[in-house]
């Protein structure tokens, strides 16, 4: 998924004179939260957020050529290689036409520069964030332990692999808020490991932050990530997490100070280090408050927010 960020030249009166800018809203999407209204001039410019289903489309590439624009490509998810020779060709020109490429972490956006051939480094990185704001917790959905995760229930996510290791991880019950096509095979399979007692799948709901506080720890099983918005609102809920290292995931959670990182397709190790967690509630506290602090200082709306203004000064300066 590609956000665009367009920046047209254009005078108070309307006319592309070069003289102040707005950028406009070319699409309907709802823009991430803390970026939108970012106003540079609060009298001439109005910053506006657009987001397209892919940007190796034809027409924004003609678009950015024809018009007087300054695009800032948005790289939200990991980047998955196209199997199109076409559209390769298409993101990789907008890319080289846009005044800025950004990526969500990192890791990301070496894989982005990887991906679609652009030079090491011309990918820059803005850091997703949440809005760290009070929730009206929800009760807990089970006695004893609680492993938790937020998520769309889809093969990359590994969810397939948290049900594995919560067979390994007595007394312990797993919630996963969120649905999705592998919803069916996650049942069947905690069935099959005779843990199909210890997993609740909450569904797709309006708030599932809300479920954080009835959780004990938070775990990410993913094979492919960017820098999942999960992690982020879990570490800002006081949560140690459990989590993959893949992507940019290891940006957030820092191995045995917020958290612990295991290698991905790994289910031993994941419910290992839940165990860990899990019998140690001192030890679950100190990850959960240092996860806090780091989200608090880097991975909110409110930082997010003002680096991509920094961008958009630096952009029209």
């Amino acid at each position: 998924m590609d956000d665009l960020l367009f920046a047209r030249k254009q005078s108070s009166s309307g006319n592309d004179d070069g003289g102040h800018v707005r950028v406009v809203h070319e699409c309907g999407r709802a823009p991430p939260v803390g970026a939108e209204e970012e106003v540079v001039d609060p009298e001439h410019d109005v910053l506006r957020h657009a987001v397209v289903e892919g940007a190796g489309d034809p027409r924004l590439v003609l678009e950015i050529a024809r018009e007087r624009i300054l695009a800032v490509v948005v790289e939200q998810a990991a980047p998955l290689p196209s199997k199109s020779l076409v559209q390769r060709f298409f993101k990789r020109t907008l890319s080289r036409l846009a005044s800025a490429h950004v990526s969500v972490g990192e890791a990301s956006a070496r894989a982005v520069e990887d991906a679609v051939g652009l030079p090491r480094g011309s990918v820059r990185t803005i850091h997703n964030g949440v809005p760290d704001k009070p929730l009206e917790p929800l009760p807990r959905l089970a006695e004893g332990p609680v492993i938790g995760s937020l998520g769309r229930l889809s093969p990359e996510k590994g969810y397939d692999l948290a049900v594995q290791a919560l067979a390994e991880v007595p007394e312990a019950t797993l919630v996963l808020v969120g649905d999705g096509l592998e919803r069916t095979r996650l049942e069947r399979l905690a069935a099959e490991l005779g843990v199909a007692e210890r997993v609740r799948v909450v569904g797709w709901v309006e708030e599932p932050r809300r479920y954080l506080a009835g959780f004990d720890v938070f775990l990410l099983a993913s094979r492919t990530e960017g820098f999942p918005l999960a992690i982020v609102e879990a570490m800002l809920a006081g949560l140690p997490v459990v989590a993959t290292e893949v992507g940019s995931i290891g940006e957030a959670v820092q191995d045995g100070a917020t958290g612990y990182l295991v290698p991905a397709e790994d289910p031993d190790a994941l419910a290992s280090r839940l165990r860990e967690v899990l019998a140690d509630p001192k030890l679950a506290r100190r990850l959960g408050h240092a996860g806090r602090v780091r989200a608090r200082e880097h991975f909110t709306s409110a930082t997010m927010a003002r680096s991509f203004e920094r961008l958009y000064h630096e952009l029209l300066s």
